[in-house]
């Protein structure tokens, strides 16, 4: 397992911190570093910015979850349910629901 993280994260980002660290005037290593910070939080922004649209969307649903908790309890909305959420969603008996 050890490896296997070497070969997949260690060595591709090494590998750009040295040329980004060619690249930079001055060969800096701060700012190489520093590049390399921003360049990775740009590759990662889409899922970022998808898991806060997801989050956003389940606060909004949060006042509704807990109005059925209050009226059929928990068991019953979870347990009692024959049909499950990805069922319903495939139907597309519910709008707006994202099957990934």
């Amino acid at each position: 397992m050890g490896h296997l993280f070497y070969i997949i994260l260690y060595q591709p980002i090494l590998n750009a911190l040295v040329v980004l660290y060619n690249i930079v005037p001055g060969r800096d290593l701060g700012v190489s570093i520093l590049l390399l910070t921003l360049l990775i939080k740009l590759v990662l922004y889409p899922l970022t910015a998808r898991s806060l649209k997801v989050q956003r969307q389940m606060q909004l649903l949060q006042p509704k979850i807990n109005e059925l908790r209050a009226v059929r309890g928990t068991r019953s909305i979870y347990h009692n349910n024959a049909i499950q959420s990805w069922q319903v969603a495939q139907s597309g008996e519910v709008s707006n629901v994202q099957v990934y």
